[in-house]
């Protein structure tokens, strides 16, 4: 077999085994964030000045979170709130 093929490059299995593994945060913890991460673009949206940028930014980094389910700072810190069934 030639070293250029890759039998198992799109594998679904691999690539749900590959997600699993990159998810850090648990369920509640993921419904906190994107809560929280929308609570906080609204008011930035409703706020003027440097103080909109910054809700905006921290809203949309928490809504990050809950759509990834990775934190970079829990990787940093391997800790994991995830919760195997």
């Amino acid at each position: 077999m030639p070293l250029t093929q890759q039998p198992f490059a799109h594998s679904p299995e691999l690539e749900r085994l590959g997600q699993d593994l990159f998810t850090n945060i648990s369920d509640p913890e993921r419904a906190g964030s994107a809560a929280l991460g929308v609570g906080l673009a609204l008011a930035g949206l409703k706020s003027g000045g440097l103080m909109r940028w910054i809700l905006c930014l921290a809203g949309g980094a928490l809504a990050r979170r809950a759509i990834t389910g990775h934190c970079p700072l829990y990787q940093q810190l391997n800790v994991s709130t995830r919760r195997d069934p």
